[in-house]
């Protein structure tokens, strides 16, 4: 399933009009990890794009691929541990060749 997405159109005689843009990406159950396949835990997304995660999953993921499991947009950040305000913590994803000089992957 793709993401779908409203966008505001204004003309130049004020006319606004509401259209359907369908981006190709692939759609995020609100509720549900793309990773895991669990219900969302500590929600989070990468400074590329909007598709939610796990933090856990996502921070995980990124050790190994620092692009976005669902539209492959690279990131060098994820968002996360969001209030009700929208404040958020963000996690500064190292970059591979870090990772490997710490022995990772």
């Amino acid at each position: 399933m793709s993401e779908i997405i409203n966008v505001l159109e204004s003309s130049s005689d004020d006319e606004e009009t509401v259209s359907t843009v369908n981006t190709g990406r692939p759609s995020t159950p609100d509720s549900q990890c793309s990773i895991c396949l669990d219900e969302l835990t500590n929600p989070s997304h990468t400074d590329s794009c909007l598709h939610s995660f796990c933090f856990q999953c996502l921070q995980q993921w990124s050790n190994v691929k620092q692009f976005c499991p669902l539209c492959k947009e690279t990131f060098s950040s994820i968002y996360h541990s969001f209030d009700g305000m929208g404040l958020h913590e963000t996690y500064d994803v190292p970059r591979q060749q870090e990772i490997q000089l710490l022995g990772g992957r």
